[in-house]
């Protein structure tokens, strides 16, 4: 599944167990395929309001994960 996929992914698990596939999902109205069209629209056409506040306060934050010399590749 695309959803749990991902997820798995970013959260480092060893196995994920599931009994329908991609297929299945899409056909009951359920996939991750919306997300990706949602974020190519432009900011004001996106389904959830997004806005971008405190660029320089994330800066430090990526920065800070940037430098720390034993961070967790992702």
């Amino acid at each position: 599944m695309p959803d749990v996929h991902g997820s798995g992914l970013l959260a480092r698990l060893d196995a994920v167990f599931y009994s329908r596939g991609v297929d299945a999902a899409h056909a009951i109205g359920f996939g991750d395929a919306f997300f990706y069209e949602d974020l190519a629209k432009p900011e004001s056409e996106r389904g959830i309001h997004m806005e971008q506040v405190y660029p320089e306060l994330g800066e430090r934050a990526y920065r800070a994960w940037s430098d720390k010399p034993d961070r967790h590749p992702y």
